[in-house]
């Protein structure tokens, strides 16, 4: 789209170079029509983010609206269409700075009332409210947002260490430590005979409470949004291509932190391409993530992992690391419903032949 604006300009200047020639209309005619077939192409492209962005917006995730808009093509500027764009960019961030700056009166009257637990979560929603994800990983819709925030937390830190001082120095002052007077020690006693205490080995921890696998309408938007995020990875069809975008579809839902049904899109996804690509540690490691929050058979699926490494195997070397991948183990999580798409069915029993 840059280039399509140096074109435009470019022949406004022959067109002005030629005016009052018989060479103008050579060149001022087809110019109308460049500049209509851009037009036209930057009010579809403005209408598709537009659509987008109102979804967002719908839901309450004005950040991630901004992030959306602010994919509009600068080649396009100076149509209608971006002009409709810069207006809604602007009203969201004057949207979102309103939120800030209540929120952070919040904040200070919190901190004031020695109220600092509460202040720190206040602050981590609004991170939440200013911020989005896209392949890059995290991001805040206005790069002033993560100054104003770390700024915030750092004054929010230190009133808590000058409330500790302030609490012990009016401790110290009305509960003065007494003047030990001296004793007499004792000669030491031996000690008493007494039984050796049994030796108490610490119970199991409690397996945590692990959530449903998403599902519906929740699952099917979840992973529409993986697919439109990672669309240009996914056209990449090599198996070390699919182990990065796995590697990278790990490390981002790890920092997943308020989108259940995306985290758990991303697992599977991670799951499916390292298998794919070869990579047994990397699709079992993805496995265990996603069975530490979801009801999901963790051994049934790397007992399919390691099939599909045996299945896929095309040369001697690649079979012989299918043999070696680590084996499955029973799953230290509570048994979940059959309802994954991976939980393998086995073949009936043959009956052998009456002898």
């Amino acid at each position: 789209m840059g280039e399509a604006l140096r074109v435009s300009r470019r022949w406004k200047g022959l067109v002005d170079q030629y005016r009052g020639t018989p060479q103008h209309n050579q060149f001022a005619g087809p110019l109308l029509d460049f500049e209509a077939r851009v037009e036209q192409e930057s009010d579809a492209f403005a209408k598709d983010l537009e659509e987008k962005a109102k979804i967002r917006i719908d839901a309450g995730k004005i950040s991630v609206a901004l992030g959306q808009l602010r994919a509009f093509p600068a080649g396009y500027e100076g149509t209608p269409a971006a002009g409709r764009i810069s207006g809604l960019v602007a009203q969201l961030e004057k949207t979102l700075d309103g939120r800030l700056a209540e929120s952070k009166e919040q904040c200070w009257t919190l901190i004031a009332a020695e109220k600092f637990e509460d202040a720190y979560k206040l602050i981590e929603d609004l991170r939440v409210t200013l911020g989005y994800l896209d392949e890059r990983g995290p991001q805040f819709a206005k790069a002033s947002y993560k100054e104003e925030l770390e700024s915030l937390e750092r004054k929010l830190e230190e009133e808590r260490v000058f409330a500790r001082k302030r609490a012990a120095e009016a401790a110290a002052k009305n509960h003065p430590a007494p003047v030990p007077r001296p004793v007499t020690p004792e000669p030491p006693k031996p000690p008493p005979k007494t039984d050796p205490a049994p030796i108490l080995l610490p119970a199991d921890p409690a397996p945590a409470a692990r959530r449903p696998a998403p599902g519906g309408a929740e699952l099917k938007q979840a992973e529409d949004l993986v697919k439109d995020l990672f669309k240009e990875q996914y056209a990449r069809k090599t198996p070390a291509a699919k182990v990065e975008l796995a590697r990278k579809m790990i490390d981002l839902a790890r920092q997943t932190r308020d989108d259940p049904a995306g985290r758990f899109v991303l697992y599977r996804e991670a799951r499916d391409l390292a298998a794919s690509g070869g990579d047994a540690d990397l699709a079992n490691r993805a496995i265990d993530d996603m069975a530490r929050e979801y009801e999901v058979h963790a051994s049934s699926m790397k007992g399919v992992v390691l099939a599909e490494l045996t299945l896929n195997a095309r040369t001697p070397e690649e079979l012989k690391a299918a043999a070696n991948a680590p084996p499955t183990t029973p799953c230290s999580w509570p048994a979940a419903p059959r309802t994954s798409r991976w939980s393998p069915r086995r073949p009936p029993r043959r009956r052998s032949a009456p002898t």
